[in-house]
C-alpha cells in the first residue's frame, strides 16, 4: 500500500514558513502553501 504525504503549510510566503515548505518538498511532501502577503 502507497502513502502519499501531504502538507499544508500556514504563513509560508516567506521567512520561516517558506523554509519549512522548501524542507517539505525536497523530502518528498505535496505542499499546500497558503500566504496572505502576497509574496507566495
Amino acid at each position: 500500500m502507497s502513502v502519499e504525504k501531504v502538507a499544508v503549510v500556514v504563513a509560508g510566503g516567506s521567512g520561516m514558513g517558506a523554509a519549512a515548505a522548501k524542507r517539505l518538498a525536497a523530502d518528498g511532501f505535496k505542499v499546500a502553501i497558503l500566504s496572505s502577503s502576497g509574496k507566495g
